[in-house]
């Protein structure tokens, strides 16, 4: 267990010392090509994975070693780090990254492969006994709770999601109440989720062309942001949503900041950041403490026991096996 590193920084951290897969928080000269490792952002933190005893981290960086660095990956995949404790998204994040790796680097180390196995198996194990039907426990969820207050029916659309990453990829499925409509810059994502959402909703779901972006932020009764804060173009959108008028009764729910980042975002009556998602989840925690505090002892102990080496035979679904085709 003593091999096992991993450097951690929190997002405006990594932007401030300009982190990337090929310099991740660590003295010049430490690069993915000579060091086997693996890299992955989201949207409130960069992680970076290592089976050597490596180099000495950048100021601002956590550094996580042995029976620490696993305890930490453990409480990350299980969205127990998270903003939203117990979020399901993040094991998703996890697992489509690693998946990537392993397509693009032909040559990773097996010690690396050994400790993705692991925390996968480990990761699923504890959702599955601690934090399986926990409520608000997804950015999803959160957002619909947010334009169900904003709405007066309960069906009350149609809602506009802009982008077709993971972040609309984990959110649109629970709005399949609301007639959707799609916009993201490039189609391949775009298609693959329309076809995904398409087959599944009752209501009506449509993509729509680059070049079609300003009608529907005019047109659209809820607006669904999964794409992080772009001052400039921000400011058109801004300006797009309020000549559609009726302010008051439309709603801006923004997954790609904080309020304090949102600028002029803020000056919309219905504007909801990460902030808000994240004050409604702490509201409701109180029914989920209990089942969040068994996870996180269940993580401790679990850690313990692969810090001593010990192999573990954990029994998993067709769905993990792709992760480690």
């Amino acid at each position: 267990m003593a091999a096992l590193q991993v450097y951690h920084a929190p997002k405006k951290t990594a932007k401030s010392l300009g982190l990337s897969e090929s310099c991740p928080g660590v003295c010049p000269g430490f690069y993915r090509g000579f060091y086997p490792g693996f890299y992955m952002d989201t949207c409130q933190r960069s992680v970076w994975i290592s089976p050597l005893d490596s180099a000495a981290a950048a100021p601002g960086v956590d550094v996580f070693r042995g029976y620490e660095a696993y305890l930490f990956l453990l409480r990350f995949a299980a969205g127990l780090e998270s903003e939203v404790q117990g979020e399901t998204d993040i094991f998703g994040q996890i697992k489509e990254a690693w998946r990537n790796e392993k397509t693009q680097n032909r040559t990773l180390n097996r010690d690396l492969e050994s400790w993705m196995q692991r925390l996968f198996e480990d990761t699923k194990e504890i959702r599955t006994l601690y934090l399986q039907n926990v409520g608000g426990s997804s950015y999803g969820s959160l957002t619909r709770k947010i334009i169900k207050s904003c709405s007066k029916t309960d069906i009350d659309g149609p809602v506009l999601i802009v982008g077709a990453g993971k972040i609309a990829q984990s959110i649109a499925p629970l709005l399949l109440d609301h007639d959707l409509w799609l916009w993201n810059r490039t189609p391949e994502k775009l298609f693959d989720l329309f076809s995904d959402l398409s087959s599944k909703s009752k209501a009506s779901v449509q993509w729509f062309e680059c070049n079609e972006e300003m009608r529907l932020w005019k047109e659209a009764k809820h607006v669904v942001v999964g794409i992080p804060l772009e001052p400039q173009q921000d400011e058109k959108r801004i300006a797009w949503f309020r000549e559609g008028g009726n302010l008051a009764e439309r709603s801006i729910v923004h997954l790609g900041g904080r309020r304090a980042d949102s600028g002029a975002w803020n000056s919309l009556p219905q504007f909801h950041s990460l902030d808000e998602l994240f004050a409604l989840e702490k509201s409701t925690g109180n029914v989920r403490s209990v089942q969040i505090s068994k996870a996180l002892k269940a993580c401790e102990e679990r850690a313990k026991l692969r810090s001593l080496g010990l192999s573990l035979s954990i029994s998993h679904g067709w769905e993990d096996l792709a992760a480690f085709a």
